[in-house]
């Protein structure tokens, strides 16, 4: 527990000086949310929209929104394509679409519907070739308490702060099964190294 709380810090604390590198704050109120494009980057602490939509070399990192609600609060689509990524800590969101070659890190708040428009296996140079699990989608939780019901395709779990989450996932004809898509993460410290991963993103950019 004091670790996880000593990672948690840390990341505040290293996010915190960053903000203003942002492109777009959202911090309340109701918005057209931005489609994202090029290297241009977001920060939503609260507030809600129909939809976020994030492409090309996009970056966006949700920690809160207001409560889910059609036509008013939470985001009802967020949508991460190119090579976009998706940072996601807390809020609430209707349906999360990956696709392309988008990434996303979820480790907190309510995404009711996952789906995924990606391969999740990749080939690799041999001899002899062949395939190795290449998932777009992290999620850190607990590790024993997720549970993946094969006839629902519902995602169940606890993330690191207690909070529990259950995710409809979506499987699309064609690309892999969701639930392949995705590898889970147990140790708090990834937290940090995304929020690295926000510092180093808006340097190079």
């Amino acid at each position: 527990m004091k670790r996880s709380v000593v990672c948690i810090s840390l990341v505040l604390l290293s996010t915190s000086a960053v903000f203003a590198g942002f492109d777009y704050v959202i911090e309340e109120g109701r918005y057209g949310l931005p489609s994202l494009e090029d290297y241009e980057t977001l920060l939503m602490t609260g507030g809600g929209g129909d939809s976020l939509n994030l492409d090309d070399h996009s970056l966006a990192r949700v920690e809160g929104t207001s409560p889910l609600e059609e036509g008013y609060g939470g985001i009802w689509h967020l949508n991460v394509y190119g090579e976009a990524h998706l940072e996601f800590l807390g809020g609430e969101v209707h349906q999360l679409d990956l696709g392309t070659y988008g990434t996303a890190v979820l480790s907190g708040g309510r995404i009711d519907r996952l789906s995924s428009r990606q391969n999740a296996w990749k080939y690799v140079d041999g001899p002899p070739v062949h395939l190795v699990p290449n998932p777009h989608i992290t999620i850190v939780c607990d590790l024993d308490s997720v549970v993946h019901n094969p006839q629902t395709n519902i995602l169940t779990g606890t993330w690191l702060d207690g909070m529990a989450f259950s995710i409809q996932l979506i499987d699309v004809e064609g690309y892999s099964p969701a639930i392949e898509n995705i590898q889970f993460i147990p140790e708090p410290s990834t937290l940090l190294l995304m929020a690295l991963g926000v510092v180093s993103f808006l340097h190079r950019r």
